[in-house]
């Protein structure tokens, strides 16, 4: 996500959205990933100067839904008038959740302060 932001930040053509659903007994709206993937584009892309739940000007929009029978999904959208580019996750199940916990409570033991999953990847267990 933050490559491809700072690599269409240099494209005043396309317009960014994020759309993230989940199950209906998620309560956080945006998700945390949802506010994640956001916050990388606005730092990368001068267009955008905070993320919004409405549409706003010089507001990266993220579209919130929740739907029974829904795990997790994911898209950040780039479009333009001529074609769209997106990045897609979509869980299945919850197994990769909490494979992804098992990973990071291995990883952290010893370790003091704040971590993102991001870490955990940049040192080489995944």
């Amino acid at each position: 996500n933050e490559q491809l932001a700072a690599l269409m930040a240099k494209v005043s053509a396309y317009q960014v959205n994020i759309e993230e659903i989940h199950h209906l007994q998620k309560l956080d709206k945006p998700s945390g990933t949802a506010i994640t993937l956001a916050n990388a584009i606005v730092m990368q892309n001068k267009k955008y100067t905070k993320w919004a739940l409405e549409q706003e000007d010089a507001a990266l929009h993220i579209h919130s839904v929740r739907e029974e029978g829904v795990t997790g999904t994911h898209v950040v959208r780039y479009e333009s008038s001529v074609d769209g580019i997106e990045i897609k996750h979509h869980a299945f199940n919850r197994q990769g959740f909490a494979a992804g916990a098992l990973t990071a409570g291995g990883w952290i033991i010893g370790k003091k302060g704040f971590y993102e999953f991001k870490d955990i990847i940049k040192g080489g267990l995944i």
